[in-house]
């Protein structure tokens, strides 16, 4: 009968562990994203959309690719896509950093949820939350 409670109590903690480390893996935080932006105008990126950018080690696990997108204006103000999550049909969920000068669009989609457009292509992201007034957690669903 021990042994039955000793297994179960076991289950839970590494239930409980799993759980925790899936919650605080891929999250991000003010601080976190500006660290990243201030890594990225480190690597002297051209002006323009510069995809699938590879993220250094202390990095790597807030993308599900390890990489970033960023869109870096003329006057070297920067906007990051992280994908945090990649599903099926090109839906995913991640987070987007806006430097304060960068140019955005902030409006509704037709279900009027607010959605952001840091490439001005028209491909806007929902947000889901705004977590500062430079970071949003964003995701896109085809359903």
């Amino acid at each position: 009968m021990k042994l039955k409670w000793l297994v179960a109590a076991a289950a839970v903690v590494i239930l409980v562990g799993s759980m925790w480390f899936l919650l605080r893996t891929n999250r991000i935080d003010d601080d976190k994203a500006k660290a990243v932006a201030s890594w990225l105008h480190s690597v002297r990126l051209k002006p323009g959309l510069n995809a699938n950018v590879k993220l250094p080690a202390q990095f790597n696990d807030l993308a599900a690719s390890g990489s970033v997108d960023v869109m870096l204006s003329q006057n070297n103000k920067l906007a990051y896509f992280l994908r945090t999550k990649k599903g099926f049909k090109g839906n995913y969920q991640g987070y987007i950093y806006v430097e304060s000068g960068y140019p955005f669009i902030i409006t509704n989609d037709s279900y009027g949820r607010s959605t952001i457009d840091i490439f001005s292509d028209g491909n806007s992201s929902v947000i889901d939350k705004k977590i500062s007034n430079n970071v949003y957690a964003v995701f896109f669903d085809l359903n």
